[in-house]
């Protein structure tokens, strides 16, 4: 897996958000209009790990905030290539709920 910028796509429920992550040698740094994600990832082969904190910057009253105003943790696991990933992601504050990840490279660094 290359260092680089990713679009990174989540679906939840039928609705899905795009974000720009930044993964650098097991470090994992992005964001969105509301939202800033700091983690770390690991790839095995093709198998891709990351533990990623969750944390709202700016709220917009108009969306609904899976993790309120807390800040959230998820676990991400998937398949992973040299330029992207597809995985599932977790998270141990929302028992039951499963989310789809899709990292796609956008820019090497």
């Amino acid at each position: 897996m290359q260092n680089g910028i990713y679009c990174a796509t989540f679906s939840i429920t039928g609705e899905s958000e795009a974000s720009v992550v930044v993964l650098r040698d097991g470090s994992l740094s992005g964001g969105d209009s509301g939202s800033y994600y700091i983690g770390d990832y690991s790839v095995d082969s093709d198998n891709f790990q990351a533990n990623v904190k969750i944390k709202v910057h700016t709220k917009n009253p108009e969306l609904f905030y899976v993790f309120g105003d807390e800040e959230g943790e998820v676990i991400i696991t998937g398949t992973a290539t040299e330029t992207s990933v597809t995985a599932t992601g977790t998270s141990p504050q929302l028992e039951g709920i499963t989310f789809d990840c899709i990292l796609r490279l956008i820019a090497k660094q």
